[in-house]
């Protein structure tokens, strides 16, 4: 029994022995592959990936070894990181990469049929964010961060198409209007009490307007024209021209100038050539005809609104200070405010048409004087609405973007636009 007990214990020390034969040979093989990484990979090994400063030499104190390689290469993974002291992580940059991913849609409710060209060509690259666009698709009114109504064309609708509830709070309504409220009195939506106290925005003529759109601006040239002015003056053989299509207009403007003709040096010769299709006319010359015979042979443009009403000014007055004519304008606007003395005439400044008449017969003949209105005005370049479109869709998408800063609810439309008044000078 003694033996057998004997017998067993040395094939069960044999057993272990070769177990640890086999385990330390794995082992070995697995170290030396490990080996054979590191001095392929760590820079203090002489490797195919390059010679560095100090070849793999195992040493006996440990400096070389595996482990002490690897625990100094590795202490990149220990400790914290200031992340804010990488140029990598987070850096400062020049773009907005929030906006690339707030994209804001200007919905067109009811536009204009003659702004679509407008509508089609905006260029919403040229704002100084660029991350609005414009559509007339009404599907995308819930989507939408702006929806614009048009007050002067149908299709507003007897109600709003969304309830106060319904609405997105960030959504701003904005109604657009670039007729006086006299030009848009036929049309009724914008007038019904559901309209009340849902609109934010304002987008006119007026210079008031959260969104200002008006008919035209100067801009300052930065070294005024020079030209022969003597020569422009002394071709010009005519007094005022005026071309007019929409005749009785409530400005009376057909009285006004039938006064000034009645006025006359000889008593024959009109001071005022009418050009259209209204009482009086010579002729309806085309536009780049009528141009040419402004600047060839007339002093003088009747640049007369249809209507009086506030902030009114329309593109009789831009259109034609770019031209080689003085205009004299008539309506409610407050020119003398807002464009420079000495570059225009205003009807209410003459206590009556005979003197306006009387006044520029006297200027005409004079040269040095009529000189100087030209040169005021050749100070200045003229931008007209179809830029100050651009502009304006500019001018919504800063807010957009800046929508806390111009939070804000028009009460009543119609308050904003003002009243209309009649002519007291005829």
């Amino acid at each position: 029994m003694a033996k057998r007990r004997w017998f067993l214990a040395i094939v069960f020390t044999t057993i272990l022995f070769h177990v640890f034969l086999i385990t330390n040979k794995w082992s070995g093989v697995h170290s030396n592959q490990a080996s054979v990484r590191m001095r392929a990979y760590s820079p203090k090994a002489t490797s195919v990936l390059g010679a560095a400063d100090l070849a793999y030499s195992p040493a006996a104190d440990g400096t070389n070894s595996i482990d002490a390689i690897t625990k100094g290469y590795l202490k990149h993974i220990k400790g914290k990181f200031d992340y804010m002291k990488s140029p990598f992580i987070d850096p400062k940059l020049n773009i907005n990469t929030s906006e690339a991913f707030n994209l804001h849609n200007i919905l067109w409710w009811n536009p204009p049929r003659w702004m679509n060209d407008w509508i089609e060509e905006t260029d919403e690259r040229r704002c100084s964010y660029t991350n609005c666009k414009v559509t007339t698709d009404i599907s995308t009114l819930n989507g939408s961060s702006a929806v614009v109504f048009s007050v002067a064309d149908s299709g507003m609708g007897s109600r709003p198409p969304l309830t106060s509830n319904e609405r997105n709070p960030n959504q701003a309504w904005i109604f657009y209007t670039l007729e006086s409220p006299y030009n848009i009195l036929w049309q009724q939506d914008h007038k019904r009490p559901e309209w009340l106290n849902v609109f934010n925005w304002s987008w006119t003529y007026k210079p008031d307007s959260d969104i200002f759109h008006p008919y035209g601006i100067l801009q300052t040239r930065d070294m005024p024209l020079q030209r022969n002015y003597s020569e422009i003056f002394r071709k010009k053989t005519k007094l005022a021209a005026w071309a007019v299509s929409n005749c009785d207009t409530v400005s009376k403007r057909d009285k006004y100038v039938e006064m000034v003709n009645n006025f006359s040096s000889d008593g024959n010769a009109s001071i005022v050539d009418i050009f259209g299709t209204c009482k009086g006319a010579l002729y309806k010359p085309s536009e780049d005809q009528f141009e040419k015979i402004l600047d060839e042979n007339y002093k003088f443009y009747l640049g007369f609104e249809n209507s009086f009403c506030p902030g009114y000014i329309t593109e009789k007055f831009f259109m034609y200070y770019k031209r080689d004519v003085i205009t004299i304008v008539r309506g409610m606007g407050e020119y003398e405010k807002y464009f420079p003395k000495g570059s225009f005439l205003n009807t209410k400044d003459f206590p009556s048409p005979g003197e306006l008449a009387k006044f520029i017969v006297n200027l005409a003949a004079d040269e040095e004087r009529y000189i100087e209105y030209l040169k005021m005005k050749d100070r200045f370049s003229v931008e007209e609405r179809r830029f100050m479109y651009q502009d304006a869709v500019c001018s919504i998408c800063h807010k957009l973007n800046n929508i806390e800063e111009y939070r804000k609810t028009i009460v009543d439309l119609n308050e904003f636009l003002g009243t209309c008044v009649q002519p007291k000078d005829v």
